[in-house]
């Protein structure tokens, strides 16, 4: 029971509030001024107080229950207290009672004094004593926690959230850093549905972090499968890009512990001169002739291995001794740590468009677009599939195009499938005079692109003469949501868990959709979502490393032939899962031994369709 109180996940590991409790914790919370832990470290004296009388009574063969009461309350709540900081409160009401313990046997030292003018003032003292705590207790936390409560929902997220709400279909999803999960799904702010949230799927934090930490293929997830129409990117997440990182795989628990993933320097100095908030500078200046970077910390300078201008694109190398790479922009700047220099959070929140993988930036952008910038909150609608690159044949010579023109020629379209294949799929090109639609044709058919290892699509174009052009994959892929939580058997069960290895019976849904489908497909489909240990003897080494991976392993077949009506459904019959989730694991753990951890299973129901992707408007 106890040891269920702190949960030693790497994500726990991260939280502020699911942290282990230090003594500096304890100094801030029971503290009458400043951090000095003046009410906790009274209360020990009272509880040897209750300790002793717990003693002397059973010495003489008798059972104080009072104290014996106090002492197990005392010590499971101090117990509690150390595992986590959130328990930081409840452990309070014992602080404080055995903290009136002690204050109680000195008002009875002060009593059995003879009357005068000094035990008065000891009576107004132990008052003071007394009462001292009650508005005290937690007073720091308090008021830093409501402090930031009153600014939880910056303005940049309102306005980004109402505009969500206001702009966006009711079935989307849209996700962030899972912090932010529960203001997406507020009827007051965003009123969606989110991928993560700080109560549920949190096993999806794991592969947020391996996309938003990670550059180029290896940071591509299957956000399809979760049906994420918007991610949502905020600069100010660079003070838990710590955590980020070390979840994502990109760094290690001893790099997590003891390096800033982030830098940033808010204020700048004339015209080359950069501060940090933490008193480090960065400075631009001219030796022999040639431009450096150097950062200053106190006494220690070096230079990071590489600094860019982001206004002019210049580029200045540098020795590395300073293990980061800097990006200058004309009000700030920021360093970042050499192993996440090209994450792509700095692309989505910065507009760093720094890669390792040529095109990849530019694969990034066409399935992340950006709709909506408030400065430091970037929204991006994410499709799975989109055009990044256009050439066309001219001259016995292929060219590069920024947009469709009209005319009659060979094209080759460059398409980014983003940790999705594309598989038979069919490519149609639609033209528009405004909004009306006046020219569709077929110009691919049975396309087959592998996520890993993209090749462009040749095509025959005819396009006419039109104001907007929509190229258009059509595959297969999820639609609808559940409206309701699923039941088999006439019981409700968890929408992402509804039948385990074996099992079978009576399934009941009710989902919602954008538009009305005929011949749709009902799928439970299975997916494993564990951990890698890549570096380090253990969870706990300094030097461990972790890779997240999010595996689908089987789609079993449940009905077809449904038709929604009024762009919703309901389902009654019977379904039935195999084996597979068990054996999959087990082949797991005889492939990585130990260093293997199972952070989700789901079997989840999934509605399959022929689904179109916008994949180029221009």
């Amino acid at each position: 029971l106890m040891s269920g109180a702190y949960q030693s996940t790497q994500v726990y590991e991260t939280v502020q509030e699911l942290a282990k409790t230090e003594w500096e914790d304890v100094q801030r919370y029971y503290s009458v001024k400043g951090t000095d832990g003046i009410i906790f470290l009274l209360s020990l004296i009272g509880i040897a107080i209750v300790a002793f009388r717990f003693l002397r009574a059973l010495n003489q063969n008798k059972v104080d229950g009072k104290s014996l009461f106090l002492l197990i309350f005392y010590g499971l709540s101090i117990y509690l207290m150390w595992t986590a900081v959130r328990f930081l409160f409840l452990a309070s009401g014992a602080v404080l009672l055995t903290f009136g313990v002690l204050v109680g046997e000195l008002f009875k030292i002060v009593e059995n004094m003879q009357e005068k003018a000094s035990t008065k003032a000891l009576y107004v003292l132990l008052l003071i004593l007394l009462f001292l705590p009650i508005p005290i207790v937690g007073a720091n936390t308090t008021y830093n926690s409501a402090k930031v409560s009153g600014e939880a929902v910056s303005p940049s997220w309102e306005e980004t959230l109402k505009w969500l709400r206001e702009n966006t279909n009711e079935y989307d999803t849209a996700t962030s850093w899972w912090d932010y999960g529960y203001w997406i799904e507020s009827s007051l702010l965003g009123n969606r549905r989110a991928s993560a949230d700080g109560g549920h799927a949190r096993d999806r934090d794991y592969i947020i972090a391996r996309f938003l930490a990670n550059d180029g293929s290896h940071s591509e997830v299957d956000f399809e499968s979760w049906q994420l129409n918007y991610f949502i990117a905020w600069i100010q997440d660079w003070a838990k890009f710590n955590a980020i990182s070390y979840l994502g795989g990109a760094i290690t628990r001893y790099e997590r512990d003891n390096s800033g993933m982030i830098l940033p320097f808010t204020q700048k100095i004339g015209e080359n001169a950069f501060y940090s908030p933490y008193g480090i500078q960065l400075r631009i200046v001219e030796q022999g002739g040639q431009k450096k970077a150097i950062i200053v910390a106190g006494n220690q300078q070096g230079e990071p291995v590489q600094t860019v201008i982001m206004q002019t694109g210049e580029l200045i190398r540098g020795k590395g001794d300073f293990p980061y790479a800097a990006y200058v922009f004309p009000n700030y700047a920021v360093a970042v740590y050499y192993k996440v220099a090209t994450s792509n959070f700095l692309k989505l929140a910065f507009g760093v468009p720094a890669t390792t993988e040529a095109d990849f930036t530019q694969k990034l952008l066409s399935n992340f677009r950006l709709v909506k910038n408030t400065g430091d909150l970037a929204t991006y609608e994410f499709v799975p599939f989109g055009v990044y690159k256009i050439e066309i044949y001219e001259n016995n010579t292929w060219r590069q195009v920024s947009k469709l023109i009209p005319g009659e020629y060979k094209a080759k379209l460059y398409i980014s499938a983003f940790g999705r294949d594309v598989k038979d799929a069919t490519i149609k090109l639609r033209a528009y005079d405004g909004d009306k639609l006046v020219s569709e044709q077929i110009i691919a058919q049975n396309v087959n692109i592998s996520y890993l290892n993209e090749t462009p699509v040749e095509v025959t174009l005819k396009v006419p003469n039109a104001t907007k052009y929509n190229l258009v994959l059509i595959q297969k892929g999820p639609v609808g949501t559940l409206t309701e939580a699923p039941k088999v058997n006439g019981k409700l069960v968890s929408p992402i868990r509804v039948l385990n290895d074996g099992q079978s019976g009576e399934l009941e849904l009710k989902a919602g959709f954008r538009r009305d489908y005929s011949n749709l497909e009902l799928y439970l489909r299975a997916t494993v979502i564990y951990l890698v240990r890549t570096q380090g003897e253990n969870r706990d080494d300094p030097k461990a490393a972790f890779e997240p991976h999010m595996d689908i392993i089987h789609y079993e077949k449940i009905a077809s032939g449904l038709s929604t009506s009024n762009r919703k459904l309901y389902f009654k019959g019977q379904a039935s899962f195999p084996k597979v989730i068990q054996p999959y694991i087990k082949k797991l753990k005889s492939e990585y031994g130990d260093k293997v951890e199972i952070r989700g299973i789901r079997v989840e129901p999934v509605f399959i369709a022929d689904k179109e992707y916008i994949i180029y408007e221009g």
